[in-house]
């Protein structure tokens, strides 16, 4: 059986920005602004060159473009590190998560680079 056919949820070649921030109490603050290299509803890989320890907890926020004409999208959620290699690091998300309609989707700020938002 191989590695995709254990997963327990499909996951996704999707390239996001994201922020992750860490969460942990006593831990040096550090903020990274990444990009995801795949996604799936129970965590993400973040390809950076260097990854915060296993076991770290991190606030993520990730960007969902939208579609032509759509609203964009931020999502938030927690987790924590559960693997860091030279590449990357993938983060687990916790079952809490919060996802917000952007103002600019409506005309207020700018949008960022690389990704596409409709006004």
């Amino acid at each position: 059986m191989s590695k995709a056919e254990r997963r327990a949820v499909a996951r996704f070649a999707l390239t996001l920005p994201a922020v992750l921030s860490v969460s942990s109490r006593g831990a040096r603050r550090r903020t990274l602004h990444l990009s995801t290299s795949d996604v799936s509803s129970s965590g993400a890989f973040f390809a950076c060159a260097a990854p915060m320890e296993p076991g770290t907890k991190v606030r993520v926020s990730l960007l969902l473009p939208s579609r032509e004409g759509g609203v964009a999208t931020r999502v938030k959620v927690s987790g924590f590190v559960v693997r860091a290699t030279g590449s990357g690091m993938a983060v687990r998300f916790t079952k809490s998560f919060r996802i917000k309609a952007l103002p600019f989707a409506f005309g207020g700020a700018r949008p960022i680079p690389g990704c596409v938002f409709s006004e």
